[in-house]
């Protein structure tokens, strides 16, 4: 699976959270593609939303966490959160927790 690391900060167009969101949307526009082409062939009905979809990891790295920004980041379809700067062996935990190492 892949992971993806966000930066939270109104430096672009999106910031982390809004980059998150769209990234779930695409996702459950795809699983639910593919489960209705699924359904045709079959000739049957399947309801997408009795199906988990499958996501890559989203990491979001912000200046500070608070609470708040926890909920709303989770709202967004964060999986987890690093809090900048951020040190190599941390960002080295939060890959290995999530995924593996192949290039660091």
């Amino acid at each position: 699976a892949d992971i993806i690391f966000q930066i939270n900060s109104s430096i672009s167009d999106m910031n982390g959270l809004q980059v998150t969101r769209e990234i779930r949307q695409l996702e459950r526009n795809r699983f639910k593609e593919l489960v209705d082409s699924y359904s045709k062939m079959k000739h049957s009905k399947y309801d997408h939303h009795d199906y988990p979809v499958e996501q890559s990891t989203a990491i979001i790295a912000i200046l500070s966490m608070s609470q708040d920004d926890r909920e709303t980041a989770g709202e967004a379809g964060a999986n987890d959160f690093l809090v900048l700067p951020v040190s190599f062996e941390i960002f080295r935990e939060k890959v290995l927790k999530w995924g593996t190492i192949q290039a660091i």
